[in-house]
């Protein structure tokens, strides 16, 4: 996917013209790092897991190439 179709809306959010976006949460707490960022579909659902476990990321950039697999 080209980088250009998103747009930072501000230093923790990144959006696609199409809805898609990616926030700044916070650490969960659960895991080692800093696994902040998590990834929305177009309808605003979260990327998940296998398991159906909302998937986060360390790097914004992680997060908008695993929303751009899920949802071209």
């Amino acid at each position: 996917m080209r980088d250009d179709r998103w747009h930072e809306l501000d230093v923790r959010s990144h959006e696609r013209d199409d809805g898609a976006a990616v926030r700044y949460a916070g650490s969960d707490g659960t895991r080692a790092g800093a696994f902040g960022w998590i990834g929305l579909g177009p309808d605003r659902s979260p990327l998940t897991d296998p398991r159906g476990q909302e998937r986060r990321f360390r790097t914004s950039g992680a997060a908008k190439a695993a929303v751009d697999r899920a949802w071209p």
